[in-house]
């Protein structure tokens, strides 16, 4: 209900202006941050590499790699790079993540094989 969404964002907004009413618009903007981060991701021609980069509208929280379960990377920046180099023999499951400071999430997950040599 409109209550409760007004109590919502009086709570979590941020103001990025200075107080008062706005000169443009008299009464203020709101700016609702809805859109989760994209993402971009790649891996070096032998696996050996993974590359994630983050974009967003608005301001990026950070970034998360994760691979066969365990945190490989956590970061504040919106390019992180991974060594894979380590990984044996086998399939290997990647989740890779970015959240903006809305708290919208973007997730993609990649299935690696890795031949044995």
């Amino acid at each position: 209900d409109r209550a409760s969404l007004l109590a919502a964002l009086v709570a979590a907004a941020r103001d990025v202006g200075p107080a008062g009413p706005d000169a443009a618009t008299g009464a203020g903007v709101v700016r609702v941050d809805t859109s989760a981060p994209s993402l971009r991701v790649r891996t070096s021609k032998r696996g050996r590499m993974l590359r994630l980069w983050a974009y967003d509208d608005a301001t990026l929280a950070g970034t998360r790699v994760v691979v066969d379960g365990r945190q490989a990377q956590a970061a504040r920046r919106a390019r992180v790079g991974v060594s894979l180099a380590r990984l044996r023999p086998g399939r290997h499951r990647i989740d890779v993540e970015a959240t903006d400071l809305a708290g919208n999430i973007a997730r993609r997950t990649i299935i690696l094989v890795r031949k044995a040599r």
